[in-house]
């Protein structure tokens, strides 16, 4: 009968425990997919070792070649230099 009380609550805790429980994937929620825990990210950011970090936009070169890109968290801004006016997000143009 001990037995088969150990292997019911093993089964319990084992069968149904949440394995996103403890997992901490940074700004992203934790979905558990197979019995297995994944991280889903925000825009702006991908898995690298387990958690969700931020992606280097200006890697891509979204601005005008022109314009000088900056990284910020979950996405990218695009300024002109000097003497130059934006003319949308990524294009600047001489005024």
């Amino acid at each position: 009968m001990y037995y088969r009380i150990m292997l019911l609550m093993y089964l319990l805790v084992f069968t149904f425990s949440d394995p996103c429980t403890g997992v901490q994937c940074g700004l992203g929620s934790c979905r558990a997919e197979k019995h297995r825990p994944v991280c889903f990210c925000q825009e702006g950011y991908s898995v690298q070792n387990g958690r969700c970090v931020d992606i280097d936009e200006c890697k891509q070169k979204p601005c005008h070649s022109t314009a000088k890109c900056t990284n910020v968290p979950g996405g990218f801004k695009c300024a002109c230099s000097s003497g130059q006016v934006k003319c949308n997000d990524a294009s600047c143009y001489l005024f």
